[in-house]
């Protein structure tokens, strides 16, 4: 497949799955066209009409981390940023089924801490590397959001905050932050973590 045919990404302002694909697109340089998630065309293409869905040429990928994997393996040669040892990078999933809100946000917590000491441990400056990762796409549209909900890592995560704060600074999430993200949430539900 060329990788010259048009990139075109259904997505929605704010979604971290849609958010860690235009990331990832981003750093590879690639030029894409954004389409709301109320295209007519997004029935045709998925008819669950979820997002995020990736379009190159005839390929269609309606899921976020296979249209990482994907853009990492046929964009292999462009502004290689992604790293096999990202391959790495797994989040232990909570078993619970309908988890209530107080026990979601102890494992939430539990989860970040987890994160804080790996960066502890592992020096930083990135999830699973020196360098920019498939990780990092990965998880910092996440850690973004809960910040953007009002999780505040400055005092208890001080290596998630140094983490976030530069991954924040990169040229490419500013091209894909989310224009709500910069106004506070109306909802702060993370603020007791």
């Amino acid at each position: 497949m060329a990788s010259t045919e048009e990139m075109v990404l259904y997505y929605e302002s704010g979604s971290t799955p849609c958010m860690s694909i235009m990331l990832a697109l981003e750093e590879k340089g690639v030029s894409y066209t954004k389409k709301e998630k109320n295209s007519k065309k997004l029935k045709k293409l998925n008819p669950r009409k979820e997002i995020p869905v990736l379009k190159h040429g005839d390929v269609v990928i309606p899921q976020c981390l296979a249209a990482c994997i994907y853009l990492e393996v046929s964009l292999a040669n462009r502004n290689n940023v992604y790293t096999r040892a990202g391959d790495r990078y797994s989040v232990p999933q909570n078993k619970k089924k309908d988890p209530d809100e107080k026990d979601a946000k102890e494992d939430l917590a539990e989860e970040l801490m987890i994160w804080e000491e790996y960066l502890k441990e592992e020096g930083g400056p990135f999830i699973a590397e020196k360098e920019f990762s498939m990780a990092d796409v990965s998880f910092f549209p996440v850690l973004a959001y809960v910040v953007w909900m009002g999780f505040q890592p400055k005092k208890a995560y001080p290596n998630l905050n140094k983490y976030y704060l530069a991954v924040r600074d990169r040229e490419t999430v500013q091209t894909v932050w989310p224009v709500d993200w910069n106004k506070p949430c109306p909802e702060k539900d993370f603020l007791s973590l």
